[in-house]
């Protein structure tokens, strides 16, 4: 499996990762402000998206079958029509809450 990972990366996610026989995974600059073109022969071949925002150029990604955003909010996803070309996604629901049960 190709993974492409456009956010900042945990060492201790990236040691898991390379733990799993099979996985191929790139990592580009991460770019927190907004969706950027990304260069069709590294992502080409992506069969899983990692980012805050996905690229520009999202259709050049024949093979992408599931994006995890790192944000609760997911508006930068609605006008991409990801169902229609059988690619799930996921937000980050739940990063910010707060644990309750230490404010009663």
């Amino acid at each position: 499996m190709n993974i492409l990972i456009d956010m900042p990366p945990l060492p201790a996610g990236m040691a898991a990762l390379a733990a799993i026989e099979g996985l191929r995974i790139s990592v580009v600059q991460p770019n927190d402000e907004a969706p950027r073109e990304l260069p069709v022969e590294l992502i080409r071949s992506a069969e899983l998206l990692f980012c805050t925002y996905p690229p520009s150029n999202l259709q050049d990604m024949p093979d992408l079958s599931f994006i995890q955003i790192a944000s609760s909010g997911f508006s930068q996803l609605i006008e991409l029509n990801l169902p229609s070309r059988g690619i799930r996604a996921a937000n980050a629901s739940g990063v910010f809450d707060t644990a309750i049960a230490e404010w009663i």
